[in-house]
């Protein structure tokens, strides 16, 4: 068993509290059932002065990804699933798929993104977000903050959007209240310390171990020690996510194998202190009606300095097939 190589993604982050309400919307059928209402707080986070008008606030986009089951025949062929804001959203000057509702503070739009990526434009107060079919659906999209001015003003925000087939079936109950998205973000200072990366990847390489070490499933072997070196402002907050690069659903504490390993029933764990740390899509992620952060918190940094990890093998299944493991992650760095 061999390596597991950590990429990095370095993200500076801005604090947000949002919430979508829905307007509301006639329903014709009410067979449609999911984890809703689904809500959505993100932690508290600062922008940092370095951060470019025109950037998306890393450490400040949430994804959900909501699982819809409509039972009857009624959804016509052809049918979206549409978010539908309680107020009119408003392009913020300047660009072209970055929006404002009268709730949120100046300095600070919103973009929405569909499942391939792609910015969702919205039509009047609707933002489609996938397509609607009888049976099974799952709706997958993100929302992320993005720094619209120089001036960014501090305080608390909350809008809520219902999702529906519009005018013919909410996503659940056949109510709208029932149907709900809500966000919220709180915004903080906008003149935070923030820290550089200084390295562009790290290499990771894991001693070889027998497959007596791992007997059973959740059995641990073969750390091997690692830092991630950074260069931070005097008095910076960093916080660190991780995302596993090779299932980016991943929402536990074991990094999945990437193509080429050889080896069965094995993953790779990366721990922090004591703690494995637990993989997620996007620093803030709501699935099941349930909303996280998997951000860890390392402290007050000044200057040059490598944050210490380790990662090591881990026993994940009931048949063990020795081999070569390799593992990817990304992190992205958010600010208190």
């Amino acid at each position: 068993m061999r390596f597991c190589n950590l990429r990095r993604l370095i993200h500076l982050v801005c604090a947000m509290l949002i919430v979508f309400g829905a307007k509301g919307a006639m329903a014709r059928y009410n067979d449609c059932s999911g984890p809703l209402p689904a809500t959505l707080n993100l932690p508290s986070v600062s922008v940092p002065s370095s951060l470019a008008i025109g950037q998306t606030v890393p450490g400040a986009i949430s994804r959900l990804n909501i699982p819809l089951t409509c039972a009857g025949t009624n959804v016509p062929a052809a049918s979206v699933w549409t978010l539908a804001t309680n107020s009119t959203p408003t392009l913020v000057a300047g660009f072209t798929d970055v929006y404002t509702v009268p709730a949120m503070q100046a300095g600070i739009g919103f973009r929405i993104r569909g499942s391939d990526g792609t910015p969702v434009i919205a039509t009047s107060n609707n933002f489609t977000v996938g397509s609607a079919a009888n049976g099974a659906n799952t709706i997958q999209f993100s929302i992320e903050l993005v720094r619209t001015a120089s001036t960014i003003v501090a305080g608390s925000v909350s809008f809520t959007a219902g999702l529906s087939v519009s005018n013919w079936e909410w996503a659940n109950g056949g109510t709208g209240a029932l149907s709900q998205v809500n966000f919220a973000y709180t915004m903080q200072t906008a003149t935070v310390g923030s820290c550089s990366v200084t390295q562009t990847a790290v290499a990771v390489t894991l001693p070889a171990v027998s497959a007596r070490s791992l007997a059973t499933v959740g059995a641990v072997s073969g750390s091997a020690p690692f830092g991630l070196g950074l260069n931070c402002e005097s008095g910076a907050k960093p916080q660190i996510s991780m995302t596993d690069a090779t299932t980016s659903t991943n929402q536990s504490t074991d990094l999945t194998l990437a193509p080429g390993s050889s080896a069965v029933g094995v993953g790779v764990q990366v721990v922090y202190g004591n703690a494995p740390v637990v993989f997620a899509p996007t620093p803030s992620y709501s699935t099941g009606g349930t909303s996280t952060s998997n951000m860890v918190k390392l402290g007050a940094r000044s200057g040059v300095v490598s944050v210490p990890f380790y990662a090591r093998y881990v026993r994940n299944g009931p048949t063990l097939t020795t081999g070569t493991v390799k593992a990817l992650a990304v992190f992205t760095m958010a600010y208190q």
